[in-house]
């Protein structure tokens, strides 16, 4: 019988490995059918293991969420920075970047999609909008 090989992850590997297994969750099942046992199988953990990290589903659902918003400004930036050109051509890529994969993949339209809807009703995920609206817009800037 061999042994699956071990390796830790630091803090912040473990995080984000955990709200990704969470958004493929999410994206692949819907935020019902994304529940705590599935995302723990998806990780490779116990549930255990991600009531430690985020103490409750609702904290592990918004969790992912800010960090998918993070990630799409992240993404867009990135390609603006690599721009060569003015001021013209780094907002070109910055568009571009936010108008095509991976930014604009199925299964990140389908997550914002998911998560959007949330934001006029809960709280968590207002302050997440409109946070990541504000970073959004000073990029942009």
């Amino acid at each position: 019988m061999s042994r699956k090989a071990f390796r830790r992850l630091t803090l912040d590997e473990r995080k984000r490995s955990l709200l990704e297994a969470t958004l493929r969750c999410v994206a692949q099942h819907g935020l019902k059918g994304a529940t705590v046992r599935r995302i723990a199988e998806e990780a490779g953990v116990t549930a255990g293991l991600l009531r430690h990290y985020f103490g409750s589903k609702n904290d592990l659902v918004t969790s992912a969420y800010a960090y998918l918003i993070g990630q799409l400004t992240a993404d867009a930036e990135t390609r603006a920075r690599r721009s060569v050109g003015d001021a013209n051509d780094q907002l070109r890529d910055f568009l571009i970047a936010n108008m095509t994969t991976p930014n604009l993949s199925e299964e990140k339209v389908s997550l914002w999609a998911t998560f959007v809807g949330r934001v006029r009703y809960e709280t968590d995920f207002a302050d997440i909008h409109r946070e990541g609206y504000r970073d959004y817009l000073a990029l942009l800037e």
